[in-house]
């Protein structure tokens, strides 16, 4: 692995483990076996009044057709963008749960990727680690042509599409987070406040840039 990978990797870890709280708040939105998006929330970390860390809690309930009777399972986790003295970047953290068990244990998955919903890209990360919550995984994607394509795709369309396996080489299932869903009956603006983040986020990143 790229050094520069494990570096920003080891930061990745330590500033999303400062977010559990947003993180594990979006872990309770799925109370019901219910194909779709449970709940989506955005949150943000700074520091100096400069955005470190825009993420987006979700979870969302869908069926994986590698699972005996295409058992639903509900997927819970965040799509977060960093910033560190390395540059920016992508970050992932999943997590599979039975959707009938909610409050059960946790799988955190062998692999996962982006996607964009015109098929046009498949991102996959280039570091994979077990965060410190048991069920759940981190996947880090470097911040390149291919990623900004999902990202694009995702701020138009409002829907974020993860891939996962179980077990390498199984079959993938697919889960659409779908980033307009009501939370408590109140729809939430998340994918404006997630861009707004990311640029002033990009911004900040610049500036760190040599001149």
């Amino acid at each position: 692995m790229h050094k520069t990978f494990t570096a920003m990797a080891l930061a990745l870890v330590c500033t999303l483990a400062a977010a559990q709280p947003g993180l594990k708040a979006a872990d309770k939105l799925a109370t019901a076996p219910q194909r779709g998006t449970s709940g989506v929330a955005f949150s943000r970390s700074d520091n100096g009044g400069r955005p470190v860390v825009c993420t987006l809690d979700f979870s969302a309930v869908d069926r994986d057709a590698a699972a005996p009777r295409s058992a639903l399972f509900k997927a819970t986790g965040s799509f977060s963008m960093l910033r560190s003295d390395k540059g920016p970047a992508f970050a992932l953290r999943l997590g599979l749960f039975d959707a009938t068990n909610p409050n059960g244990p946790g799988m955190a998955p062998a692999e996962a990727f982006l996607g964009s919903l015109q098929g046009k890209a498949q991102v996959r990360p280039k570091a994979r680690m077990d965060d410190d919550t048991p069920g759940y995984a981190l996947y880090l994607f470097p911040f390149d042509d291919s990623l900004v394509d999902v990202w694009k795709d995702m701020v138009q369309e409002h829907q974020l599409k993860i891939g996962f396996n179980r077990a390498p080489r199984q079959r993938v299932a697919t889960v659409v987070v779908d980033l307009e869903a009501e939370t408590g009956g109140k729809s939430v603006t998340a994918v404006g406040e997630m861009s707004g983040c990311v640029d002033e986020l990009l911004a900040a990143a610049r500036e760190q840039l040599p001149r």
